[in-house]
């Protein structure tokens, strides 16, 4: 009994305190002891510690706009019934507005407003990087390590800069992961359905999450042409297929700005800045030849070998959203989006058919002779990482940050020493 209460006592409150004293040291933990029931919820916690201190706020962000709206909802003292009735005649999303209401009416201080983004990020954002490592079953090695970090990064905690769309692709993954891997098919459901009150466009992914699954069962091949089709679906003209004048007038201005002129220059922008730091693009590169790689062997085992690949209903849902992503990606400049639900989608698939994919003694060494190439993605990745974490937040705790009402980047140090960097 007192080896049980002492057992209990380390796994649920010791890593916690410690996580008081020091929260990145304790993640390190966390992931070292990835098994321990403890470990997710340490994440999930750092996760809403990173988005509550995060270090640089740029006017341009989606979260800035996030912050403005709530600052101005605290000065309002508006009722629920106004908010109620303001948000379904102006937005087109409602579950963010409900958050900034919520917390207005206890606060003003936006930093509070964070935490709670990051809780509900970090919620499903850890759950979903603790699926990738459950599916492993502790068969972790360099080859796994690489394409458990590849994956997590698809989306990772730096994204939650654009909570509603963001968040709301984390929520669609987890929905995914209830329906096709815990085999809870209801929930899996429900989580996908609400997407679109985290972010209006999910209502796309939803129906072609529908067809997928009902029409798509037993289509595995078609899915998979249609695919191969989508990559050739160039200057379809996304705005003539779904027309704004189609839609609810709440929603037009909100679908024109991501099909419209002012949305292509800024993607245009945003390019011109890739390119002229160009290892920005190398994390999603590596995932993208290691996915589209694995694709062909599965074109491959079914077209050529005429092999039966497990699972095939979740590998034609996958597939039906890649051909939508791609679709989007060609046409719509932020259609592109879409490649990282896709992607992280098709992950999940291959994650949990990875007995049947290693079993390809060729395939394997390849992908152990790849994963050596991971270094350098790796460190774009934690140097884009240190552009949004702070001195006080990654050496201090809580406490410590609280003392500092500035928080400098790590980058900015590394700069001062390494311009170039």
């Amino acid at each position: 009994m007192e080896n049980t209460v002492k057992n209990a006592i380390r796994d649920r409150v010791y890593p916690f305190v410690l996580f008081f004293i020091s929260p990145v040291l304790t993640l390190v933990l966390a992931f070292k002891e990835y098994k321990s029931n403890w470990a997710m919820n340490i994440f999930w916690l750092f996760v809403a510690y990173f988005t509550a201190n995060i270090s640089r706020i740029e006017p341009a962000w989606d979260i800035s706009r996030y912050i403005a709206s709530f600052e101005e909802m605290y000065k309002m003292n508006m009722s629920f019934v106004h908010f109620v009735t303001e948000t379904f005649e102006t937005s087109a999303d409602f579950i963010q507005p409900l958050i900034n209401f919520l917390v207005s009416k206890i606060t003003g201080n936006y930093r509070v407003l964070l935490a709670v983004y990051g809780l509900v990020y970090g919620f499903f954002y850890s759950r979903n990087v603790f699926t990738f490592l459950g599916l492993f079953r502790g068969e972790l090695n360099r080859v796994t390590v690489f394409l458990v970090v590849s994956a997590s990064f698809i989306i990772g905690v730096m994204e939650v800069n654009g909570f509603r769309y963001y968040s709301a692709t984390h929520i669609f993954i987890y929905g995914v992961a209830e329906y096709f891997i815990y085999k809870r098919k209801r929930s899996g459901w429900l989580f996908v359905m609400i997407t679109p009150l985290m972010h209006f466009s999910f209502f796309v992914n939803v129906a072609f999450f529908a067809v997928g699954v009902i029409l798509m069962k037993n289509q595995l091949r078609l899915a998979m042409i249609l695919f191969v089709l989508s990559n050739f679906a160039s200057n379809l003209g996304v705005e003539k297929l779904l027309p704004q004048e189609a839609m609810p007038e709440k929603y037009q201005s909100k679908y024109k700005s991501y099909v419209g002129k002012d949305r292509i220059d800024y993607a245009k922008s945003q390019e011109q800045s890739y390119e002229l730091n160009g290892y920005v693009g190398w994390p999603k590169q590596y995932a993208n030849y290691f996915l589209y790689g694995t694709l062909i062997l599965l074109y491959l085992c079914i077209f050529y070998w005429r092999e039966e690949v497990p699972d095939k209903e979740m590998l034609a849902a996958a597939l039906l959203m890649g051909a939508l992503a791609n679709v989007a990606a060609s046409n719509s400049a932020s259609g592109a989006r879409l490649i990282n639900i896709y992607y992280l989608f098709l992950y999940l698939y291959l994650f949990k058919i990875k007995d049947y994919l290693f079993k390809n003694s060729f395939y394997y060494k390849i992908l152990n002779i790849y994963s050596f190439f991971f270094l350098l993605p790796l460190v774009v990745l934690i140097r884009t990482l240190f552009d949004y974490l702070g001195f006080a937040t990654f050496f201090g705790g809580p406490f410590v940050r609280f003392l500092f009402n500035e928080d400098t980047p790590i980058i900015d140090g590394f700069k001062a020493v390494f311009p170039s960097f």
